[in-house]
């Protein structure tokens, strides 16, 4: 089995941190990275127009965006088997090795479903975030993350990703990984310790029973994915709900790895310290 990444030099930090992650974690397979630094743009078929529509993505986003899709038709089309994508916005604390037994049961993808399944109910749900967002669960009832994936990509019968990418991009929120849902039905269920994502913010706090709960899983958990617009390494400037736990956990492993920038550990102390002072203001109404 192989690890794939993919990266530019707008994500390195991210990238090095992740990297550091799986090193001290002991990870044993072999890891395949892809950058579309160095390629020229017409290897991964980006024509500018697909996404005009697609207003709150960069550019840079939206190639990288691609850039997964060309990296699974490369991987396809050169005989690849077995492989595990991982975003970069990712800390490896566990084994992976049980993922090279989990049971794809006849499809080619297996992932976790997104947080909000488990912790929240659909009218909570539907009533926090809004209606246009929901046009993205009728792509799947079971809609899953894909920041982790593990792909069998000799039964995947897509001739290619990156062809059929673009065609609906109005209908997707999230536009990869709505387009990866509309391809993946049904999916097997991967155990949720590998894409363990810290939805839980401070402004959920006041309302929430799950806290401790959540909590104790994401510090256990194998794969922490900070999914979403908000990361560690995002300076939030106060914004409350955009805070994610557990961040300290990530500074850990940031502080530890070469390369990483000044101004990245900055800010990520920086968010670090932020939460700890909402935390302790709040603590007395827990």
């Amino acid at each position: 089995m192989y690890i794939v990444q993919c990266v530019n030099k707008e994500y390195l930090d991210p990238y090095y941190v992740s990297r550091q992650s799986q090193i001290e974690a002991g990870v044993p397979y072999e890891h395949l990275l892809f950058s579309y630094d160095d390629l020229p743009v017409d290897h991964i078929k980006i024509e500018e127009p697909a996404w005009q529509n697609v207003t709150e993505f960069s550019d840079v986003e939206m190639k990288g965006m691609v850039l997964r899709l060309a990296a699974f038709d490369w991987l396809k089309a050169n005989g690849f088997d077995r492989v595990l994508y991982i975003d970069c916005d990712t800390i490896i604390q566990g084994d992976l090795s049980e993922l090279e037994h989990v049971n794809i049961k006849g499809n080619w993808l297996a992932a976790a479903s997104e947080n909000h399944c488990k912790y929240y109910d659909k009218s909570i749900y539907k009533h926090r975030y809004p209606q246009e967002e929901q046009r993205r669960f009728e792509l799947n009832p079971e809609y899953f993350n894909s920041g982790v994936l593990l792909l069998d990509l000799q039964k995947c019968p897509v001739q290619s990703f990156v062809d059929g990418f673009g065609l609906e991009l109005d209908r997707y929120l999230l536009p990869d990984q709505d387009y990866l849902n509309s391809l993946a039905i049904p999916y097997a269920r991967m155990p949720r310790t590998y894409n363990c994502v810290p939805e839980m913010r401070v402004a959920d706090l006041l309302e929430t029973q799950h806290l401790v709960d959540l909590h104790r899983e994401l510090l256990g958990a194998d794969i922490i994915h900070f999914a979403a617009r908000i990361k560690p390494y995002t300076e939030n400037k106060l914004d409350y709900y955009g805070l994610q736990i557990p961040y300290e956990r990530y500074y850990e492993y940031a502080q530890r790895t070469e390369g990483v920038s000044q101004g990245f550990l900055d800010i990520i102390k920086g968010n670090v310290d932020l939460f700890k002072s909402t935390i302790n203001c709040i603590r007395p109404f827990l």
